[in-house]
């Protein structure tokens, strides 16, 4: 379990920048566009309680024609995608940006939380494909109860274009605990699916997150 050394922040720390390995969008249905940030915080003993981030898509003249502001953290070390659905726009965008607007960072030491993901399982729900589902399991195997586990989902085709994303949020996770989840999508895209990452995230930056038995 994490040790605070001191809260907030330690200004003679140096920091380095978090890294923006990768971004991608695609469009989920006729105005809507989902988004996806392939992130990396190359600290070692620096975590981010809070962050707050934006994604922009662009048009071909470089005007920002949908905007979605969201939160999240980032646990020392840590390699991750950050997802956003549902970008609503009337103009076809051209390409996406990611901006980190405001970060906090602690520092820490900790041991990563032990969450494993089991079966993938993706199917079609009938025969006219009027519905794409992915049933996963994932497992708490570390001996602490989490107030909120985040799971995130992502499809990727074989080039690692985007093709779908999903998140849930599932609360009171107890230790060596196994949940079942299920997941869907308007339409049929399993054939093209060649890539699926589920990613469970657990904040244990926030002292509130983490149970007592």
């Amino acid at each position: 379990m994490r040790r605070d050394f001191f809260a907030k922040q330690n200004k003679s720390l140096k920091t380095t920048n978090i890294t923006l390995v990768v971004i991608k969008f695609v469009k989920f249905s006729p105005g809507f566009f989902d988004v996806a940030a392939h992130i990396k915080n190359p600290n070692e003993f620096l975590g981010a309680a809070e962050v707050s981030y934006q994604f922009e898509l662009i048009d071909q003249i470089g005007a920002v024609v949908a905007l979605k502001i969201g939160k999240t953290f980032f646990l020392p070390g840590e390699e991750t995608y950050l997802t956003e659905s549902n970008l609503s726009t009337s103009r076809e965008p051209s390409s996406v940006n990611f901006k980190i607007t405001d970060i906090k960072w602690i520092f820490g030491e900790f041991k990563r939380p032990d969450m494993i993901v089991g079966e993938r399982n993706l199917k079609k729900m009938d025969e006219n494909g009027g519905k794409t589902v992915l049933e996963i399991s994932v497992q708490n195997r570390s001996i602490f109860d989490f107030g909120a586990v985040e799971i995130g989902v992502l499809m990727l085709d074989g080039l690692e274009n985007l093709i779908g994303i999903q998140k849930a949020t599932e609360k009171n996770v107890l230790a060596g605990e196994k949940r079942s989840l299920e997941f869907s999508w308007p339409g049929n895209f399993d054939d093209r699916v060649k890539i699926i990452r589920v990613e469970p995230r657990v904040n244990i930056l926030d002292k509130e997150n983490i149970l007592r038995r």
